[in-house]
């Protein structure tokens, strides 16, 4: 049984952090409070699923107000009680990945993930785990897996750089042309599309994209050296994986 005591020192420098901020944070009120939803379980403390989920939502709450160290001891014990709550398993994980403990968030991530694979999130952190350790076959298996479940911009962006990482520019470029459709105005998507046009050796895929990212942000500090590159392209040049444009 988790010790009440801890819970209730927990939620009380829950409220003594959430009190000066209440008028500007409203995730956290005195209605909630009145309601008992930071109450120990009533139905049935005994139940160990039920203080599994108040454990993870007082993690979740404690943990917006950054106070990660008792946010990781209660996802911790909610899931020694609970070995099916996938949430605690990704919030932890993703803790872990902003602290640089790859290989426990990895475990953690495919632990979840195997409980519940349609979760986008949790793909797209365990495919960056995977790309910091330049495992990018992983990283580009995780990456699809997790288009299956959103079509977030980043997403896409991610699996072009995998893809250009991979040396694939032209399957990059598809990619990259593809988010292009999904968000014609994003200014990331623009510079991606016409970088990996340029490395794709396409000058007129190129152009065609700068236009569109010029009429989209004039000011842009890198539009010219972009359209020096695509120059430089025209006129015989190659740039590959190696040219002097930053991705």
């Amino acid at each position: 049984m988790f010790d009440e005591v801890k819970v209730n020192r927990i939620r009380g420098k829950l409220f003594a952090i959430a009190i000066p901020v209440l008028v500007a944070w409203s995730s956290i009120s005195f209605a909630a409070s009145k309601s008992g939803e930071f109450n120990w379980p009533a139905n049935d403390p005994n139940d160990a699923n039920e203080v599994a989920t108040y454990l993870y939502n007082l993690a979740v709450r404690i943990g917006e107000l950054g106070e990660t160290e008792e946010a990781k001891a209660l996802y911790r014990r909610a899931i020694e009680l609970n070995d099916q709550l996938y949430q605690a398993m990704c919030n932890l994980g993703n803790i872990l990945l902003s602290e640089g403990k790859q290989d426990e968030a990895e475990r953690l991530l495919k632990r979840a993930l195997a409980i519940e694979p349609t979760d986008w999130v949790s793909w797209h952190n365990l495919s960056q785990i995977q790309v910091e350790k330049s495992d990018f076959s992983k990283a580009l298996e995780s990456t699809n897996e997790s288009l299956k479940w959103s079509k977030d911009v980043e997403l896409w962006l991610r699996k072009g750089y995998i893809l250009e990482k991979l040396g694939q520019f032209k399957k990059a470029l598809e990619v990259n042309l593809q988010a292009l459709k999904l968000y014609p105005t994003n200014r990331q998507v623009l510079r991606n599309a016409t970088l990996i046009s340029i490395k794709a050796n396409s000058a007129t895929e190129a152009a065609k994209n700068l236009k569109v990212w010029t009429e989209q942000y004039p000011d842009d500090a890198d539009i010219p050296l972009f359209r020096g590159a695509i120059e430089e392209l025209k006129r015989g040049g190659r740039f590959g994986n190696s040219g002097p444009l930053n991705p």
